[in-house]
């Protein structure tokens, strides 16, 4: 049988009542059949939309900065994206934890008395089909929490995004842990500086947050059962497992730091305010008309909702 790796908390608790509906009421197990259809059909709806994007970014950026000859994405751009009012896509999540080293032939029992661990972070942007898998280092490992996000997801649009002015991501729905309001921050932060002119951000459904990072890591996870001595070998691995994939290590093994960590979250919280209710919305938009204020949707066709995030509409913010 194969492995449940995206369980929905909502699918088993109607799944479990219909099994059991025997002796239930009939009120009961009509409610149930009915609970679990709209789920479905909201599922359904939020992948639609998903997909949907996808194929608009795809249309958008296809064939303006691929190489001809192979199809794939070939920097320098040829003509500056920032100037033109094209959307670019990109989804973004953890993996688990690699350890090296490791060797699936191993003889007998390992030299150290325990591996050492190595984060990884995904940012893949579907229309170009290439993914930047951040590699932390556990000297530079500094938690899962909203600053690393937003500081490995600056330095990706920094360095590595392909500088449109409006662009879209998506991501699996992290509200637990309390990463969603400093996340919207930081993108009401470059819109507000003028880094970017829109920026949309969709939380796919609990439970059913499978998308593109989760093939490449997939992947990814099938070569590194080949040997894998230190970081340097797990960037041989990264960049040979597929064509669309590229590392970018977060620290160096002499202890330097590429992509630093930012305390968003303290520098932001004095000038935004949390967004009430923020588990029951899966939409926002953040762009330039209307400045300091968030639109946000429930779901992709409910009414927009807009409300004012900063703290003191007069203040400016800066890049630095």
């Amino acid at each position: 049988m194969k492995a449940m790796s995206d369980l929905c908390w909502v699918y088993q608790q109607n799944s479990a009542v219909t099994v059991r509906s025997t002796n239930l009421p009939i009120e009961r197990q009509t409610t149930a059949l009915e609970e679990a259809t709209q789920h479905i059909d909201l599922v359904r709806k939020e992948r639609e939309y998903y997909r949907s994007v996808l194929k608009e970014a795809a249309t958008l950026l296809g064939g303006l900065f691929t190489d001809p000859v192979t199809g794939l994405y070939s920097p320098p751009l040829s003509r500056p994206l920032a100037e033109l009012d094209i959307m670019a896509h990109n989804s973004f999540d953890y993996a688990q934890q690699v350890q090296f080293p490791s060797n699936p032939l191993q003889p007998g029992p390992m030299y150290f008395l325990t591996a050492r661990k190595c984060g990884i972070f995904g940012v893949c942007c579907e229309a170009i089909l290439q993914q930047v898998n951040f590699l932390v280092d556990k000297t530079f490992l500094t938690g899962k929490g909203a600053n690393a996000v937003n500081s490995m997801l600056h330095y990706y649009l920094e360095h590595h995004g392909v500088h449109s002015a409006i662009g879209h991501l998506n991501a699996d729905n992290c509200a637990g842990q309390s990463k969603n309001n400093p996340m919207i921050w930081y993108l009401l932060w470059r819109v507000l500086t003028g880094l970017k002119k829109r920026i949309s951000l969709s939380f796919l459904p609990a439970g059913h947050t499978k998308f593109s990072p989760d093939w490449c890591f997939g992947v990814l996870k099938q070569r590194c059962r080949s040997v894998v001595g230190s970081l340097h070998d797990l960037v041989e691995v990264v960049e040979r497992s597929t064509s669309v994939k590229k590392a970018q290590v977060v620290g160096t093994l002499e202890g330097e730091c590429i992509v630093k960590s930012y305390d968003w979250t303290g520098h932001l919280a004095p000038f935004f305010k949390k967004v009430k209710a923020i588990k029951t919305i899966h939409h926002f938009v953040m762009d330039c008309p209307a400045m300091c204020k968030v639109t946000m949707r429930k779901t992709s066709d409910d009414p927009d909702v807009r409300e004012q995030l900063l703290r003191e509409p007069t203040v400016i913010l800066s890049t630095h």
